[in-house]
């Protein structure tokens, strides 16, 4: 049974991406687990796993983390809506909360400033909704933001800025974007080209830095990215040889990036990664024995 971890939800804020784990899900890492049709918290400082007070889980669920040590948790419930709880220091964890919605994917959150958290989803009518939080505020009802039909689930990512990107792959498999900016609000739907084969990966790293990496319908890594705010990348092939599956990725504030994989004939787990001033290296072969995801 597939299981997947999210990444390290102690240190850097902002969009959370998934990693696979083995079948046996044997690993000791500082992650919280995904188990079918539950929540548990696994901390390597714990020893162990808590199951969380979220009852029954629709879909895999997905996490955002901050700078001050709070996390937030949202799924797509049985029901179709939007929950979340989240986990403050010192309070501990919420409730599940039912936010509304009617979603036909999982949920994409973004963290910026502290306390507010974005979360977007491919509705049930293909359309882009949107919840959000700002700071200790109440959670405002889910919307539509009227851009669509969309061709897939979306990603997103925040800074600490407030800036929000947000994307998805378009009924025309190209990579399709919007975004918010403090001051000057959202921007139109832009498509960025490429030929998607796979959800979008997106990461922010140095202000105003956005990297996205997508498997490309020839079945390599894609890459389009934007630096300090300024304009787009036209899509280009990474290699990487031929992918299993879509790419998962992580940046720090130094710029460094590291982009995860299945691989397409070994069910391993490969990485690429980039250090600025050295530029891409990879393919590398991490081994374990992955469950086969999308």
């Amino acid at each position: 049974m597939e299981h997947l971890a999210l990444a390290d939800k102690f240190t850097h804020p902002g969009s959370v991406p998934f990693s696979p784990r083995s079948p046996d899900n044997s690993a000791d890492w500082p992650y919280e687990t995904v188990v079918p049709q539950a929540i548990c918290s696994a901390e390597r400082r714990s020893g162990g796993q808590q199951m969380m007070p979220a009852g029954t889980v629709g879909e895999a669920p997905q996490a955002v983390a901050q700078a001050d040590g709070g996390v937030d948790v949202f799924w797509r419930g049985t029901d179709g809506h939007l929950w979340q709880m989240g986990y403050r220091p010192g309070q501990g964890w919420s409730g599940a909360r039912n936010l509304g919605g009617a979603l036909a994917s999982d949920p994409a959150p973004a963290a910026t400033t502290l306390g507010t958290v974005d979360v977007f989803w491919q509705g049930t009518d293909g359309q882009l909704w949107h919840a959000y939080r700002i700071g200790a505020g109440s959670w405002l009802a889910a919307a539509s933001l009227g851009i669509g039909p969309l061709g897939g689930a979306p990603t997103a990512t925040g800074q600490g800025s407030g800036a929000v990107d947000v994307f998805w792959k378009g009924t025309d498999s190209h990579l399709w974007r919007i975004g918010y900016t403090p001051g000057s609000g959202r921007s139109g739907a832009a498509s960025l080209s490429g030929d998607l084969a796979s959800n979008p990966a997106p990461v922010a790293s140095a202000p105003g830095t956005v990297d996205v990496f997508f498997k490309g319908t020839n079945g390599t890594l894609w890459h389009v990215y934007r630096v300090g705010g300024g304009p787009w990348s036209s899509a280009y092939s990474l290699g990487m040889g031929t992918l299993g599956s879509g790419p998962w990725a992580t940046a720090q504030s130094s710029g460094a990036i590291d982009v995860f994989w299945r691989g397409s004939g070994d069910n391993h787990l490969w990485r690429a990664y980039y250090h600025p001033g050295a530029g891409w290296a990879g393919p590398a072969n991490l081994g374990g024995d992955l469950s086969p995801v999308s």
